[in-house]
């Protein structure tokens, strides 16, 4: 999946973290609700009915909220949104912190109060402390929005428990702060670490496509992508049965053009032709790359006969509007190609397709040059230059 910055590529891995994070913590919601589910149950006759309707209540409340976690985060993959719809992935999530954390505080609240089982709410409280901390630490609010209504609930716990001495609730209060706010840290600086070297190493991989597939003196693709490419488009074109066409570019008269203004002046010549030809193309499925020399090859996937001449003829007006001199020419005073182009018929390789392209360029340089040859018979046109 292609980033266009090392933030995007962090938020994007921070979502789908947060995302697996809701699912994980919604499962484990709904374990530990089983099990207090049947604890109650089992001591369903020592427990008052008061006691037992608010904790039916409040529990089924809860494992809905945990089945709707599973459902509402079930993409824990999702692509990179717009920006609008990121917002509204990041509101979800803290809205479902939200309603988790409060839920389990009011259950904490409730062994508490009704249920005067302070230990078992203490513990209670621990343990969704903890999978806020390991399942949210991506997002600082969603993880303080758990922890510190949870954290209020287990101090109150602890306050009415014992002697009623407030030294060890303090105690536990200040120690669990430090540890959630430094563990935070510590999870997070390390997410972010892995991030950035998955970053570096796809600008690595990135670097090292372009040096395979990119031509290192116009910056378009090369003959070792234009092979694999054209395999892969041939491939997909007789899958499908649909059209596709190729076209050869043969700059006219190079080697006189080179001999005229020399090499550099003929690299620079190289660099706008390949740039014309990009210009040229207006789907992003179409390709064009350097053949060799001054020779040019472009693909086009689903693309039949008049499709191929269509594009063949935008390319000569692109040509001549440069407007490139070339005095050495004997075709015109300015720089100009021949083209041969072919549509995939009944072919059963590639090669085929390939060998009819050159040999209509070679038919276009018979013919005089600054024209194109196909499959459509056509008259040769007259390209105007820009004045």
């Amino acid at each position: 999946m292609a980033f266009h910055s090392r933030n995007e590529r962090i938020n994007y891995r921070a979502q789908q973290l947060l995302y697996q994070a809701a699912r994980w913590v919604s499962w484990l919601s709904l374990m530990l609700l089983f099990f207090m589910l049947t604890s109650l149950w089992l001591n369903s006759i020592e427990e008052s009915p008061p006691y037992m309707l608010t904790s039916y209540l409040l529990y089924g409340s809860q494992t809905l909220l945990a089945i709707g976690g599973l459902r509402l985060f079930s993409d824990h993959t999702p692509r990179p949104p717009p920006n609008s719809r990121a917002d509204n992935g990041k509101n979800k999530l803290i809205l479902f912190a939200t309603l988790f954390g409060l839920s389990w505080t009011a259950s904490i609240f409730h062994l508490a109060w009704l249920g005067n089982t302070f230990t078992n709410a203490e513990i209670l409280a621990d343990l969704i402390i903890m999978m806020a901390l390991l399942g949210f630490f991506a997002s600082k609010s969603a993880t303080y929005i758990v922890i510190i209504p949870v954290l209020l609930a287990s101090t109150y716990a602890t306050l009415n428990q014992g002697d009623g001495s407030v030294l060890l609730p303090v105690q536990k209060l200040i120690a669990t702060i430090l540890i959630v706010f430094s563990g935070r840290r510590i999870l997070y600086h390390w997410f972010i670490s892995n991030v950035n070297k998955e970053h570096d190493k796809q600008l690595l991989i990135d670097q090292l496509d372009q040096l395979v597939t990119r031509d290192q003196l116009t910056g378009i693709h090369n003959r070792r992508f234009f092979e694999y490419e054209l395999e892969k488009v041939f491939y997909i074109s007789k899958r499908d049965n649909q059209p596709m066409a190729l076209l050869i570019i043969d700059i006219d008269h190079f080697k006189q053009y080179n001999d005229t203004f020399g090499h550099p002046q003929g690299d620079t010549c190289l660099k706008q032709v390949a740039t014309i030809l990009e210009a040229a193309l207006l789907r992003k499925s179409d390709s064009v790359s350097r053949y060799g020399g001054e020779e040019f090859i472009v693909i086009l996937p689903n693309t039949a006969p008049d499709g191929a001449l269509a594009v063949a003829h935008r390319i000569h007006q692109h040509i001549a509007m440069a407007s490139i001199p070339h005095p050495a020419s004997q075709t015109d005073a300015f720089v100009t190609v021949s083209i041969g182009y072919a549509s995939m018929n009944d072919e059963k390789i590639s090669a085929k397709l390939l060998e009819r392209a050159d040999l209509n360029l070679y038919t276009a340089k018979q013919r005089g040059r600054n024209q194109s040859v196909g499959e459509i018979q056509a008259e040769p046109r007259q390209y105007s230059h820009a004045l």
